[in-house]
């Protein structure tokens, strides 16, 4: 157990390359944002997953919530700003997402050979 939680610590420190921008960072975060329009008859819900080093998901967080201040309308600040405003802070914290580190880990294991269904 000691050494899965070491080799996670170490993870979360590799840097890589961002899939937007192609620098390289220690702290490329993977987010699924909301994607709501609502026209006061219908709305439409839905997520779009983005991932990306923490300056270029800022930009992608702000763009979102400004696309969504134009299409969500009154429903905003009650369901997208709440939202947007943790993944903004989240970006702030160094280190990569949880679904990154978790996808690296896999393919440690995968190159490893070991079995991951133990």
């Amino acid at each position: 157990m000691k050494y899965i939680y070491a080799l996670r610590k170490q993870l979360e420190r590799v840097p890589l390359q961002c899939p937007v921008c192609g620098e390289t960072s220690d702290s490329i975060k993977s987010y699924s944002l909301p994607d709501v329009t609502f026209m006061f008859v219908a709305y439409s819900w839905g997520y779009e997953h983005h991932v990306a080093c923490a300056k270029c998901m800022r930009r992608t967080i702000l763009v979102t919530g400004f696309d969504g201040l134009l299409s969500a309308n009154v429903v905003w600040p009650i369901f997208y700003l709440p939202r947007l405003s943790v993944h903004l802070v989240r970006t702030f914290v160094k280190g990569h997402s949880e679904d990154i580190i978790n996808d690296l880990h896999m393919k440690l294991l995968e190159e490893d050979g070991t079995d991951t269904n133990q």
